[in-house]
């Protein structure tokens, strides 16, 4: 994949914040004091006091003599707020120590297994690592997605790595499919996720009038929806202007990158694996439109961030993807 049709493939999300809901049904013996934390943990988040929810779950995991399966529960909805606040490589590594213990504790379900292997294969393909998110979800087979939403998580995955092969076709029928069963009058991250990714296959098969109708629904489903990702609506907003770009709508181009930048700027920052990626896009929908001084600009300030962060950035690595990540 070259040039803009390696910025972004967003892998599906149900739900970005709320790492409570579903314990229950993973593992009834899930104890009252655990349940209570994530539910107040929950509680706070749709608040928007993710600093408190934070501080809440650190604290539990402090606690002397924590039962190990509840150490699980609560690293894992530490990712999920870790990536809700995009903070992916803190995510990552929660995910990660989450999956190790229950790996090695025979007191997790299976369906709780799956789930955390789900959430941290996302933040694998978050954070670049391609070839880990393969190899952790091919552990994952049909037979140990025993619930609608793990099939769907299980198919969005695959379709979002297939995407990665430019396998387009498989990708548009995971994406499409899915797309059939939702409620397009309801704006949700689901929504806006599964409509993105459409809109990104469109874009590498160069159909530019396709993506942008999937594209410009797609910024405007995270624009009202309550659980938006500001990565993942800046990610939306770029894809959006290489195809207004293309398609000769330059105003409209102007003013999704100018959005864009204002996020990747003001509230994702120089750290975040998206931004660089965001830049180079940018750069190359404004040197075509006119702007070339800007572009190159924001071309000196990508490689800049690159020369900063390189781990965060393996060699020629821009796609960048918005992924899943509460426990349900």
């Amino acid at each position: 994949m070259r040039g803009f049709a390696r910025l972004l493939v967003t892998a599906f999300a149900a739900v970005l914040l709320g790492s409570a809901s579903g314990v229950d049904t993973v593992d009834t013996r899930v104890s009252q004091e655990v349940a209570t934390l994530l539910a107040r943990s929950l509680a706070l988040q749709e608040k928007r006091q993710f600093a408190e929810a934070e501080q809440m779950l650190r604290q539990f995991l402090t606690t002397e003599n924590i039962l190990p399966k509840n150490k699980i529960f609560v690293l894992n909805a530490l990712g999920a707020l870790m990536t809700a606040l995009d903070r992916c490589d803190e995510a990552e590594s929660n995910f990660q120590r989450a999956l190790y213990l229950a790996e090695h504790n025979p007191q997790i379900v299976p369906l709780a297994l799956v789930r955390i292997r789900f959430n941290l294969v996302g933040l694998y393909i978050e954070n670049h690592r391609y070839g880990k998110a393969q190899i952790l979800l091919d552990k994952v087979s049909d037979a140990d997605a025993t619930e609608p939403h793990e099939r769907w998580r299980l198919a969005s995955l695959r379709g979002t790595l297939a995407i990665l092969r430019t396998d387009y076709e498989l990708g548009k029928q995971v994406f499409e499919s899915h797309l059939r069963n939702l409620n397009s009058s309801k704006a949700s991250a689901e929504l806006a996720t599964t409509l993105n990714n459409l809109g990104m296959i469109a874009l590498c098969q160069k159909d530019y009038a396709v993506a942008i109708r999937y594209l410009a629904p797609a910024a405007a489903a995270w624009h009202a929806s309550s659980d938006t990702r500001l990565s993942s609506l800046a990610r939306t907003l770029v894809n959006l202007a290489v195809a207004q770009q293309h398609m000769g709508d330059n105003d409209g181009a102007q003013e999704s990158v100018k959005e864009a930048l204002n996020i990747a700027r003001t509230q994702l920052g120089d750290n975040h694996p998206a931004t660089a990626g965001i830049y180079d896009v940018s750069a190359d929908v404004l040197a075509k439109i006119g702007s070339k001084r800007e572009g190159k600009e924001l071309k000196r300030m990508a490689q800049r961030i690159r020369q900063q962060t390189p781990s965060q950035f393996p060699a020629g690595a821009v796609v960048d993807i918005t992924a899943l990540s509460a426990f349900r």
